[in-house]
């Protein structure tokens, strides 16, 4: 027996996760030199059949890694511990602001299905203010 299904339900997309990402802070965002504290903060939602398995962060052009954040673990790359820490759901803490920090920030946000969306900052850092007397 041959049972016609009609052409449109031969293309149906898989069910998947819808990922969406706000950033919570200005797109570039400055601050001065020295500023002691600076939160980077994203929030997510994940809509659908799939579940949360981690944020990571990264720096720069060549997305060199900071850290991560998963439902049971929270990980910072050695070179960051000093200065930078990590806060659920998605904020990058930086300490103690300097010039070299300047730069893009990426944010991941991975699903158990191994499906991942990013967003990204530009942090300025700006030299310090001067202020004329006269």
């Amino acid at each position: 027996m041959f049972i016609a299904v009609p052409w449109f339900l031969c293309f149906l997309p898989e069910a998947s996760a819808q990922i969406k990402i706000s950033l919570e802070v200005d797109n570039p965002l400055k601050v001065l030199v020295n500023t002691s504290v600076v939160y980077l903060r994203w929030n997510y939602t994940i809509a659908g059949d799939e579940e949360f398995k981690e944020v990571d962060f990264h720096f720069g052009v060549s997305k060199v890694y900071i850290g991560y954040i998963s439902t049971s673990h929270l990980s910072l790359n050695e070179n960051f511990q000093d200065r930078f820490g990590l806060e659920l759901p998605g904020t990058l803490i930086i300490h103690n602001v300097t010039a070299s920090d300047t730069g893009i920030y990426t944010f991941h946000v991975e699903t158990t299905a191994a499906r991942k969306v990013q967003s990204t900052v530009y942090l300025d850092v700006l030299g310090k203010l001067r202020i004329l007397i006269l």
